[in-house]
């Protein structure tokens, strides 16, 4: 699928069924990650959203798959990838 929708108001449960993680790029912002390593970028609209306001607001946004080559020369410590314990960790805090 070259498109995913995610709703922040139920990251969590959103993350699970669509296999997908969170991963934040340096200098590049938030993006996803499948089973399969690629990775999808927010649409343009949300670029540059604080994580914490798309949950607070309960947004649904789309992401878009990039190029495999573009997805492949993103250096892994370029990379942080947040596991679903992470973001639990993160909404905890947020309340």
């Amino acid at each position: 699928m070259k498109e995913k929708t995610i709703n922040f108001g139920d990251l969590l449960n959103e993350l699970k069924r669509k296999q997908v993680k969170i991963v934040f790029v340096e200098n590049k912002g938030l993006f996803l990650e499948d089973k399969e390593n690629n990775l999808y970028m927010m649409e343009l609209f949300y670029q540059g959203s604080y994580l914490d306001k798309l949950i607070k607001k309960g947004a649904k946004v789309n992401f878009f798959m990039l190029d495999k080559n573009i997805s492949k020369n993103i250096d892994k410590c370029k990379k942080k990838i947040w596991t679903l314990k992470d973001i639990n960790d993160f909404i905890k805090e947020q309340n």
